[in-house]
């Protein structure tokens, strides 16, 4: 099969969309000084150290979900099922600031142990995550968070990796506005 070399500026342009990167979808839920919570759909998150458990993913600065960081230096990551994947995706528009996006997206906050931003009930797992270390890309940042406590759901807890994947069927996004729920496991052929 022939390659083409092609020029990449963005991975939001329409090259960097037909890249077969995937991302977990995630919502990101934060307050704002005012006490104001907001919520917004993450994709471009991962796990960057796994001890102490240290997450990030990027953000634009001009989302209430970095400004509210900035401010308040806590947030949550709550991990949706597909089940909810349509008020998951209510929560990716743009509101205004003093819009609480998970009342629009019939969504509902649950008390965090540790800081101060809701979790997410319909959420299997929540992770409640302390501001760690910024970095600044022009008008992108990329936050990372010490998870510093975690819900989940006790029967996934208690589920095999395949049961938890069955049950759960987080989603990663694949470009183009489309998305594949991981509902099925198979294992790395190892030495």
């Amino acid at each position: 099969m022939a390659k083409i070399d092609v020029e990449l500026e963005s991975f939001r342009s329409s090259v960097g969309e037909k890249l077969p990167l995937l991302g977990q979808l995630v919502i990101v839920t934060t307050i704002n000084k005012n006490g104001i919570v907001n919520a917004a759909v993450k994709s471009e998150i991962m796990s960057g150290v796994s001890n102490p458990p240290i997450l990030a993913f990027s953000c634009n600065l001009a989302h209430h979900t970095a400004q509210n960081i900035l401010e308040q230096h806590e947030f949550v990551v709550n991990i949706p099922g597909e089940n909810i994947v349509k008020q998951a995706m209510e929560t990716s528009k743009d509101y205004p600031r003093e819009v609480n996006e998970l009342e629009k997206a019939g969504l509902h906050a649950a008390p965090s142990s540790v800081v101060k931003p809701p979790r997410i009930a319909e959420c299997p797992v929540n992770l409640e995550c302390k501001e760690e270390f910024l970095k600044l890309y022009d008008d992108e940042i990329i936050i990372f968070g010490h998870v510093v406590a975690v819900s989940i759901d006790e029967e996934i807890f208690q589920a095999s990796i395949e049961d938890r994947y069955r049950i759960v069927r987080p989603m990663v996004t694949t470009g183009e506005y489309r998305y594949a729920p991981i509902s099925k496991l198979k294992k790395l052929p190892v030495k």
